[in-house]
């Protein structure tokens, strides 16, 4: 879900009803159906595909009476490595994180299954049918560099409704992952360095913000729309790929970030739509961030702060979270926003002036992942 270009008379009448609204975001919604799109074309809006929901379909288990399998849960150990070679905190994970003991077993299971591309995963730890979505969701939520990971899949659950196992779906970059997991490391050397360079956690926080803008454009064609390879790839994607591509650099930064999925609409309109963007740590305190919607198309190099660093107040003046992401830890952080962190002028990221060393030990583990 994206601004698009209006007229002059137009876009004065948008910005006198965003200042006079204190303009950023705010709703009550669920996340959207698959292709369902970010929102209708309507008082400035465009119709594209966001957030797409894939879809879960369900089968008994050939062995009805099967119970869990009778293997040893997986890890906790992180799929991806920091800037430095050092493995990114398991509590990093957001949407984990809010799990119970039984459930964060069943994640990493689930985890360790996608990361190897298993077309089936057995669950050795018991969960009902009706509980097994928001898990996966989570994972999903969690890991932008799972890009070949579908939200979508296909559980076998036994007669008492105990998911033994699930296959999942996978896109069309599954074949050749391991080729483009070298082809992302190689195009997010610099700005992952330059990140990891900065001493100031909200300047890593702008830098991937303004890094992104400049690189993206927002449209809808890719194929790769919903993965970290439209944005750091192919340049091109709409507000899932910016969300998931910002998480990233963030994780590679070892910075605590993950994507909020729910519904957005502008204040000229009650057209609603699927939208992403993303909850973010800074210095102990939570902060909203919509890099997409600071982006707006025709914009050229214009960078906007709109969206930047905003308390869920402000955000959810326009965005709303679905039921999961509603559970996420509140953002309520001030002091690293664009007016108190950033003085409200500091547009825009001399990128060349950053040039930060590639960190010693960055091609740890192959550089893109951790140990699984």
């Amino acid at each position: 879900m994206k601004h698009i270009n209006l007229t002059k008379f137009t876009a004065l009448l948008v910005a006198l009803i965003m200042v006079f609204s204190l303009s950023a975001c705010g709703g009550s919604g669920n996340s959207g159906d698959a292709g369902s799109g970010d929102a209708a074309a309507a008082d400035g809006l465009e119709r594209a595909t966001g957030f797409a929901e894939g879809e879960v379909e369900e089968e008994p288990d050939e062995a009805p009476d099967r119970g869990p399998a009778t293997l040893s849960p997986a890890s906790a150990q992180s799929a991806i490595a920091k800037a430095d070679g050092t493995l990114l905190a398991s509590d990093a994970y957001l949407y984990r994180n809010l799990l119970s003991d039984n459930d964060k077993k069943a994640y990493d299971t689930i985890r360790a299954g996608l990361l190897e591309g298993s077309a089936e995963i057995a669950m050795s730890i018991p969960v009902k049918a009706e509980d097994f979505k928001t898990i996966y969701n989570s994972v999903y939520y969690d890991s932008p560099e799972i890009f070949w990971m579908e939200s979508g899949y296909t559980i076998a659950k036994n007669k008492n409704g105990i998911v033994t196992k699930v296959k999942p779906k996978y896109n069309s970059l599954f074949a050749d992952r391991e080729n483009i997991k070298k082809k992302i490391f190689d195009a997010t050397v610099k700005p992952v360095s330059d990140m990891w360079w900065l001493k100031d956690n909200a300047e890593k926080v702008k830098y991937a913000h303004d890094y992104l803008i400049g690189k993206i454009e927002y449209d809808a064609s890719s194929a790769n729309a919903q993965n970290i390879y439209s944005a750091l790839i192919e340049g091109k994607s709409v507000c899932t790929g910016y969300t998931k591509a910002f998480q990233y650099l963030m994780q590679r930064a070892g910075i605590p970030c993950t994507c909020v999925v729910g519904e957005a609409w502008y204040p000229t309109t009650a057209t609603k739509g699927a939208h992403t963007w993303n909850l973010v740590k800074i210095d102990g305190e939570f902060y909203a961030i919509d890099v997409t919607w600071d982006d707006p198309i025709g914009g050229g190099s214009k960078v906007c702060y709109d969206y930047f660093n905003l308390t869920d107040e402000v955000m959810c003046k326009d965005h709303a979270k679905n039921a999961i992401s509603a559970a996420l830890p509140v953002a309520t952080g001030t002091a690293k926003n664009f007016a108190n962190g950033f003085g409200g002028n500091k547009y825009g990221t001399d990128f060349a002036a950053v040039n930060g060393a590639t960190p010693e030990g960055y091609e740890t583990f192959g550089g893109f992942y951790g140990a699984n």
